[in-house]
């Protein structure tokens, strides 16, 4: 029986009838689906199949009212992710587009941070902003959840997808772009850029030479620039500087731009 309070001034007051909320569900809860789904003896085939379809529609359901979340939890964490890259508003503006479109395109199964990393790499490739994937993933890994990180190969797959179904075929980055990053970050002399440029526009106007990787290219032009310039930037600084793995690549390539400029000072 409820307890009865009496007031002088607030009249009588009687408390609400205890409850047991032992059995009663949190709100938002998941029912047991594994439980309704295990073989029973008193459940016959056919209602389990039943079970089976009721669970595919919930689930469905379910990820169509969490669409507007998932979908501003994802342009938050890219945010993030260009504000430590020091990416311009417009590009991440066509990065976020880029990331609805196919987020309604429905690309398949795969990996959120790689489908944000993703959109923003094809951002920069469409407005010509030099950055590479390699940047992507050491970014990711600070602003992320270390243990969860991603590679390259991951944001390829996932750029390639994304290219696919919105028909999108980037262009290249031109080496000029990658070449006035870097002399601007490590505050090379202006001798070394006006070299670099005038064998820009040299391979540009043969057409010749520019070949992807665009990033090699502009390593090897940027060294070859620097031993004209007589400042000392061995192959390893180059490779170190556009983020590739080792000289080699910077090594074959400067052969190959020696061989091309070789050829145009003959004719």
């Amino acid at each position: 029986m409820p307890v009865i309070f009496e007031y002088p001034s607030r009249g009588v007051y009687r408390t609400p009838p205890t409850r047991d909320h032992s059995r009663r569900q949190p709100l938002g809860s998941v029912p047991d689906w594994q439980a309704l789904h295990r073989p029973h003896p008193q459940v016959s085939e056919e209602t389990r199949v039943n079970l089976w379809r009721i669970r595919q529609v919930y689930f469905r359901v379910r990820g169509i009212e969490d669409t507007p979340r998932r979908l501003g939890h994802a342009l938050r964490l890219m945010r993030v992710v260009a504000s430590q890259m020091q990416i311009p508003e417009q590009v991440v503006q066509v990065a976020e587009d880029l990331y609805i479109s196919g987020f309604h395109t429905r690309p398949g199964p795969g990996r959120k941070i790689a489908r944000i990393a993703a959109s923003l790499y094809l951002a920069v490739r469409l407005l010509h902003l030099p950055r590479y994937p390699q940047e992507f993933v050491d970014t990711i890994h600070q602003v992320h959840r270390p243990q969860r990180g991603i590679t390259r190969r991951q944001i390829w797959h996932e750029f390639t997808r994304l290219c696919r179904n919105l028909d999108i075929t980037p262009p290249p980055i031109k080496p000029e772009a990658f070449i006035l990053r870097i002399v601007s970050e490590h505050q090379l002399p202006p001798i070394v850029l006006d070299i670099a440029m005038q064998v820009c526009r040299r391979l540009r106007k043969k057409r010749v030479g520019l070949r992807p990787p665009i990033r090699t290219l502009a390593a090897a032009i940027l060294y070859h620039a620097a031993r004209r310039a007589r400042v000392r930037l061995s192959q390893e600084d180059c490779a170190s500087m556009f983020g590739l793995g080792s000289r080699g690549a910077v090594c074959e390539r400067y052969q190959e731009l020696l061989q091309i400029l070789h050829e145009e000072n003959r004719l």
